[in-house]
């Protein structure tokens, strides 16, 4: 616990892309540091809390998805994660997420021609051990 009601994170990923079609069959890396607010005034029916973090994405390969819409892009860029968390009060290990997975160049930090980001939608279910 970082402050009264929110929580200092430190997370790591290791995803794989398989798009199908989209050409997209590569590995990516993310380490990140967020923070996490944990009280809502609704907590007592489904304990909510929300986090938005900063790190590092690496791609093994330059993202095809990218350089499409974007026509450059590189295999280091920053990462930024928004995330919802929704707990039921009866089951406090298990929680319902919503997450936005985003990829950018941070306003030319990484690669200066580059004039956009990607962003993921994604869904899951989490487990506190």
């Amino acid at each position: 616990t970082f402050y009264k009601d929110v929580d200092w994170e430190v997370e790591g990923q290791i995803g794989k892309q398989g798009g199908g079609d989209s050409g997209m069959h590569h590995w990516e890396l993310n380490a990140l540091t967020s923070l996490r607010w944990n009280r809502f005034i609704w907590d007592k029916y489904v304990d909510t809390s929300l986090a938005a973090g900063l790190g590092l994405s690496y791609a093994t390969e330059e993202p095809a998805f990218e350089i499409e819409e974007h026509g450059s892009t590189n295999k280091l860029l920053a990462y930024i994660l928004v995330e919802l968390a929704f707990t039921p009060p009866k089951y406090p290990r298990w929680a319902g997420v919503v997450r936005i997975h985003h990829r950018s160049s941070a306003y030319g930090t990484f690669e200066d021609d580059i004039e956009g980001a990607s962003n993921s939608l994604g869904f899951g279910i989490k487990y506190r051990f």
